[in-house]
C-alpha cells in the first residue's frame, strides 16, 4: 500500500473516532497538547500523517491500536 493510501484511510479512521467521541478539531488538538487544529484537519483530509507519539496518545484516548490509526490493521485492537 503507498503512502498516500495510508493517509486517507488513516483520515478516515480519526474523523471517525473522533466523531465517535463528539469531540470537534479543536477539542481533540486541544487533548494531544496542541495549539491549533490545523494538524488535526491535515490529518482528516489525508494530506500529513500524525506523528509517533501523536498516535500513541489517539490510540490510548479511543482504545484502539495503533496500527489501526494507521490503516495496518481492520482490528481495533
Amino acid at each position: 500500500m503507498e503512502i498516500e493510501q495510508h493517509r486517507k484511510i488513516s483520515g478516515m479512521r480519526i474523523k471517525e473516532l473522533r466523531e465517535s467521541k463528539g469531540w470537534t478539531k479543536a477539542e481533540l488538538a486541544n487533548r494531544l497538547g496542541m495549539k491549533s487544529y490545523t494538524s488535526v484537519t491535515r490529518w482528516e483530509d489525508g494530506s500529513n500523517l500524525p506523528r509517533g507519539l501523536e498516535i500513541i496518545k489517539m490510540a490510548e484516548m479511543f482504545d484502539v491500536s495503533t496500527d489501526y490509526i494507521l490503516g495496518l490493521s481492520n482490528s481495533r485492537k
